[in-house]
C-alpha cells in the first residue's frame, strides 16, 4: 500500500511573522515621515535663507544708491547749474571765458569728474577736460604741451554761416592758452549715447556704462537736457 505522504510533493514556505511585519511597517512609517519631516526643514531653511539674502540684498543695493546719490550729487547740481546759464542756452560757446573759468573750477571740485561737455542739435559742442586724471596713454595721444593742465575742444561754426570747425586748445593752470589747433569735423555729439534719449521723458540721469570717445575706457556719464533755448545736453 502506497504511502499518503509519499504523494505530496516538497514545498518551499518563507513566511514573515506577526512581529517581524509590525517592526517592517513601523520603521517604514518613521523613515517616510522622517525623510518629509526633513525635506520640509529643508525647505523651510531654504526659504528663510532666500528671504533673508533677498533683504540683505536690498538692503545692500539701497545703501550703494545712497552712497551713489550723496557722491554724484555735486555732480548733479553742477550740471543743473550749466544747463541754466545763458550762454549755454544759447550755445555761444566760442571765445567764452567766463564758461571755460566755470567748467575749470567745476572739474577742480569734483574728483569724480572726467570731463564736462555739452553737445547741440545743430552739431556744436564744448568739451573740457583736466588732463591730469587721463592717463598717460591719452596724455600721450593728445600730444598735450608742457605745462597743460586743460584740453579744450570745440566744434562751432567757422563763421556765421560757415561749416562746423574743430579747435583743440592747451590751457595752463590760469587758463592762458599754450597752444591751439584747428582741423576738420569727425565727431558728432549727436549720436553718441548721453545725447541719444536725454530728451525723453523719463530719460534717466545717468547713462548705461558704454565706451567713451577718447579714451578707449569704459564708464558712464550724468547728463541734463538743456530746457530752454538751443536743444542740448550738458
Amino acid at each position: 500500500v502506497e504511502h499518503p505522504a509519499m504523494t505530496v510533493p516538497a514545498r518551499s514556505r518563507f513566511r514573515i511573522g506577526f512581529r517581524t511585519s509590525i517592526i517592517a511597517l513601523f520603521v517604514g512609517v518613521v523613515l517616510t515621515v522622517g525623510l518629509a519631516l526633513v525635506y520640509l526643514s529643508f525647505s523651510r531653511v531654504n526659504t528663510i535663507i532666500r528671504t533673508a539674502a533677498s533683504s540683505y540684498l536690498s538692503v545692500v543695493a539701497q545703501a550703494a544708491t545712497d552712497r551713489i546719490d550723496a557722491q554724484l550729487k555735486s555732480v548733479h547740481d553742477n550740471l543743473d547749474i550749466l544747463r541754466g546759464i545763458t550762454s549755454v542756452q544759447s550755445a555761444e560757446l566760442k571765445n567764452n571765458p567766463r564758461l571755460n573759468i566755470l567748467l575749470a573750477s567745476m572739474l577742480r571740485n569734483n574728483k569724480q569728474l572726467f570731463v564736462l561737455y555739452m553737445g547741440y542739435e545743430d552739431g556744436s559742442f564744448l568739451e573740457m577736460d583736466l588732463i591730469d586724471r587721463t592717463g598717460a596713454d591719452v596724455q600721450a595721444r593728445f600730444g598735450a604741451p608742457d605745462g597743460a593742465v586743460f584740453r579744450l575742444f570745440t566744434i562751432v561754426k567757422a563763421g556765421d554761416f560757415g561749416p562746423l570747425q574743430t579747435t583743440t586748445a592747451y590751457l595752463d593752470n590760469a587758463l592762458q592758452p599754450l597752444a591751439s589747433v584747428s582741423g576738420p569735423v569727425d565727431f558728432d555729439p549727436r549720436v553718441r549715447p548721453w545725447y541719444r534719449g536725454a530728451f525723453e521723458p523719463n530719460a534717466s540721469l545717468l547713462t548705461d556704462p558704454y565706451i567713451f570717445y577718447q579714451t578707449g575706457d569704459i564708464g558712464y556719464t550724468l547728463r541734463m537736457p538743456i530746457m530752454e533755448g538751443q536743444q542740448g545736453v550738458v
